[in-house]
Formats: structure tokens, sequence, C-alpha cells
């Protein structure tokens, strides 16, 4: 079983309808991402949806500010390009997804995977 999983985990064994993950993709590292992203995908019904929101790299200065705060934390990983996020689902098998920007001023993007 993944680092990330507990006995609860196993509980929680679907099938759902959505699964969402709000601002915590970049507590994992790429190579645990794709695993996450693929365990949960494994558990949402044939019709269900991976709902992830978060701040991307990008040019504002909120988004500079949590970067630098996630590369100076011992267990973070620095703020996801939106490409490396889109390769980590498509990857893990998930089709048609999309990025919708959360705020005009700043990379925050949820993010809608399908199953």
């Amino acid at each position: 079983m993944p680092t990330y999983a507990t006995r609860t985990s196993r509980k929680l064994a679907g099938p759902f309808e959505l699964v969402t993950l709000h601002n915590n993709i970049y507590y994992f590292s790429p190579a645990e991402r794709r695993t996450l992203l693929a365990d949960l995908r494994r558990r949402l019904a044939p019709t269900g949806r991976l709902v992830l929101t978060s701040m991307f790299a990008g040019k504002s200065l909120s988004a500079a500010e949590l970067d630098l705060v996630l590369r100076a934390t011992a267990g973070c990983w620095p703020l996801p390009q939106r490409t490396d996020v889109a390769d980590a689902l498509t990857g893990a098998g998930y089709r048609a997804v999309s990025f919708h920007r959360l705020l005009a001023t700043d990379p925050l993007f949820g993010v809608v995977a399908e199953r």
C-alpha cells in the first residue's frame, strides 16, 4: 500500500463519483503523485471524476511566496507546473483533463479529470 495510505483508506475503497484534492498536491513527490492519482482513479466509479485545486507555478507574488515556502519546508515539493499535473493525470489513466482558472490574478486552478 502507498505511503500515504492508512487503514482507514482500505475502508474507503469506493466506487465514488467524486474525489477531491485541495491545495495538497505539492505534499507529494512527482513519483508519489502518479501513484496517488492512479490509486484514486481505481476508487472512482466508471463515470467518476477527480477534482483538484492548487496554486501552480507562476509569476504572481502569491505563487512566488508559496513556492519559496514549499521549497524551504522538509517533505514538500515546489509548486507544480500545469503540464506536469496534466501529464501525471493522463499517465494515471484519466481522460478529458481540464484546467479552470479560479483567480484572475494568481495561477490558482481547479482541475477536473474524468476516469
